[in-house]
């Protein structure tokens, strides 16, 4: 239904608020786990195009998170660009919360001016390790079925879901709970989902290994 976009956003009293800033002054991310994009991205950034990002995990949640940043604990996090502007959208009106990059296969339709993480990168195997782990936030929260599923059924189900996502009922009560929907046909999703399977064995080796 909408992409899993994911942003990298600074609190507004943070030691360094830009990506010039970042390659001279620690920035200190909140983040959760080692196999979440909370980590994946400010520690490959370190590695591959040296900023000086700190990340200090162990945080539940979100929110947890954005208690840390109002308290200094922290001074970034990286957030789902439609789950940050429904629930953090007075702070960014605000100017309290700065989206600094984005990772994503396409930048965010209303934000072209942030540039993706992927863009940052100039040698091609960095490139690859950030499209990689940026093929994230394009399949995001996709319906999925078994694959012992009957061709003709799953037919049917993505039929219906293109015409629920142009349903006008449908549109207005997303409009009303303020989310955003930004359909991809299951057939899109699935040719991205094969590219980053057949991701080569060195590519993925380098990934590890700046991730370690």
């Amino acid at each position: 239904m909408v992409s899993a976009t994911g942003v990298l956003v600074v609190w507004h009293q943070a030691p360094a608020t830009t990506l010039e800033e970042m390659k001279n002054r620690e920035v200190i991310f909140g983040a959760h786990g080692k196999g979440q994009d909370t980590y994946f991205f400010p520690q490959l950034m370190n590695k591959l195009l040296g900023y000086k990002f700190k990340t200090v995990l162990g945080y539940p949640g979100s929110a947890d998170v954005m208690h840390a940043l109002e308290r200094g604990e922290t001074h970034a996090y990286v957030y789902i660009w439609a789950s940050l502007k429904s629930r953090q959208g007075a702070w960014l009106n605000e100017g309290k919360l700065i989206p600094f990059a984005n990772y994503s296969l396409e930048t965010p339709a209303d934000r072209p001016d942030l540039p993706l993480v992927t863009d940052l990168a100039t040698d091609p195997d960095h490139k690859a390790i950030f499209e990689f782990f940026s093929s994230i936030a394009t399949v995001g929260r996709s319906f999925a079925t078994p694959p012992e599923v009957p061709r003709a059924r799953v037919t049917a189900l993505r039929k219906a879901f293109s015409e629920t996502m142009t349903d006008p009922a449908f549109l207005a009560d997303a409009k009303k709970r303020k989310m955003d929907i930004e359909p991809m046909a299951g057939e899109a999703i699935q040719e991205v989902i094969a590219k980053t399977v057949a991701t080569p064995e060195a590519v993925i080796d380098k990934a590890k290994a700046a991730l370690q």
